[in-house]
């Protein structure tokens, strides 16, 4: 479990944050510590260690207080390529600010499927139809695009 938690605790803070749309990294590593604590009092019976992880993180996460809206870009440590850190925490930022404009349901698709689930998995995970999974992504595609355009036009 320990190479395992080393491998995934960034991306699941990194998930957290997609999924919330806040840029609220320490509440997001808490609730991921929290998903790995739980997780390894139960690890022999968790099928799907990386999904698992997902869920329980996101749920404590939203058990918390409310995140506030993005005002600042996030906390960059989470990259490990220290040449590229820059751009690519803008981008991050870019893409997290306006995740936060989709709905939920395609914000939560989306953000499964940066982490590299397929729409399948995704549906099994989140008990919904795989056909709902594919159009949320598809949906929540088409307003990234149309809306980091708009961002890119006006800058």
């Amino acid at each position: 479990m320990e190479t395992f938690y080393k491998l995934e605790f960034k991306g699941l803070v990194r998930h957290v944050l997609k999924c919330s749309g806040s840029t609220d990294v320490d509440e997001a590593r808490d609730a991921v510590q929290t998903a790995f604590a739980e997780a390894f009092v139960m690890w022999e019976e968790i099928e799907y260690p990386k999904a698992w992880l997902r869920k329980v993180a996101l749920r404590e996460y939203y058990r918390r207080p409310a995140p506030q809206p993005i005002a600042e870009v996030p906390d960059t440590t989470l990259l490990d390529d220290v040449a590229t850190r820059t751009e690519a925490a803008r981008e991050e930022m870019l893409v997290c600010a306006t995740l936060q404009s989709l709905p939920f349901k395609q914000r939560q698709a989306l953000a499964w499927t940066f982490d590299g689930f397929s729409p399948k998995e995704i549906a099994k995970e989140l008990g919904v139809d795989p056909a709902a999974v594919r159009q949320n992504i598809a949906k929540g595609r088409r307003k990234l695009r149309t809306l980091l355009a708009e961002q890119s036009e006006g800058e």
